[in-house]
């Protein structure tokens, strides 16, 4: 068993854990975009991890000692979207009782991170691109013009092209939220991060129901490295968030994991699994990142190694 706390992130990155290649790609763009102004927009399958991307872009740029707001586009009432954005005044509709700011002047010069871009309505669309077109507002029911400095992230896990074709996303509003773009993979394009993922969240849980919880048994590390993820890291978080609260303390083990898991409803069909040459790419990987010595890539891996030697058999991989 590789125990929770001998697995170590190579890579913690404003919260984001993982240290494969298209990780970080990830944390390569965001260092390269946080110090601009420019609006970003992240897309990737949901669970991906858009809301700490876009929270990492914050508080890595000019504006982290700003105020970070997200707005959740797909629970915006259309009929009080204005008043949401831009604020309003005293008796502007019935249950204006008084004035109030909205999320471009309470922002202070901070960051809006537009949540689920794609619900918005085209009118709600239409609405967003004037005002970011112009960099100023009106509050409703009041027609002086206010000055805004606030930057932009959206994030959707749609895809752009089918919406803008259908014509449920304007390409105008979709081209100005996307000056720079991030892409978040999904989990099983990155299975090297998986058990470094587990071990995480089996730390940020500490304890179980009667004490600390030292582990993840190979067996559970083997589910988890063969199973294609279709919700993502956080699904894995949920999985190992109901293992560690049932678990007493100690190893967890295929008894924790839920009712199930994973011949579940949502399992991936069989030619979603992880492909045999991505898992062998992986294990290559981490015996040429450790120099061929087996114990400390099974380490890196975070996988016991007998599972390791088991792995390499069965893929038939041998020393150069």
């Amino acid at each position: 068993m590789q125990t929770a706390h001998q697995t170590r992130e190579k890579s913690d990155f404003h919260g984001m854990i993982g240290r494969s290649d298209s990780m970080r790609r990830v944390y390569d763009l965001i260092g390269r975009f946080a110090g601009m102004d420019n609006n970003v927009l992240i897309t990737g399958e949901t669970g991906t991890g858009k809301e700490l991307v876009a929270r990492a872009l914050h508080e890595a740029g000019s504006r982290a000692g700003n105020a970070l707001i997200r707005v959740n586009c797909a629970a915006l009432s259309e009929s009080l979207i204005e008043s949401e954005f831009f604020g309003h005044t005293a008796g502007a509709f019935t249950d204006a009782a008084g004035d109030r700011a909205g999320y471009f002047e309470a922002v202070g010069g901070g960051t809006i991170f537009l949540d689920e871009i794609a619900e918005l309505s085209r009118r709600s669309q239409a609405k967003l691109l004037h005002v970011l077109d112009r960099k100023m507002f009106e509050r409703v029911g009041d027609s002086r013009t206010e000055r805004f400095d606030v930057r932009i992230i959206g994030a959707t896990n749609a895809d752009l092209k089918t919406y803008v074709r259908e014509g449920k996303l304007r390409e105008d509003f979709c081209f100005r939220l996307r000056e720079f773009s991030i892409r978040l993979p999904p989990l099983r394009d990155h299975m090297e991060d998986i058990l470094l993922l587990a071990d995480h969240f089996v730390r940020q849980a500490g304890r179980g129901k009667e004490g600390p919880i030292t582990g993840i048994s190979d067996e559970v590390r083997e589910l988890l490295m063969g199973y294609a993820w279709p919700g993502n890291v956080r699904q894995l978080k949920n999985i190992i968030s109901f293992a560690c609260a049932i678990c007493p303390s100690g190893e967890l083990t295929t008894d924790y994991l839920p009712g199930g898991f994973p011949e579940s409803e949502d399992r991936p069909d069989a030619e979603q699994k992880p492909a045999p040459a991505m898992v062998r790419k992986m294990l290559v990987d981490a015996l040429e990142a450790n120099r061929w010595n087996k114990s400390r890539a099974a380490r890196w891996l975070g996988m016991g190694r007998s599972t390791l030697y088991r792995k390499l058999a069965e893929f038939g991989i041998t020393a150069p």
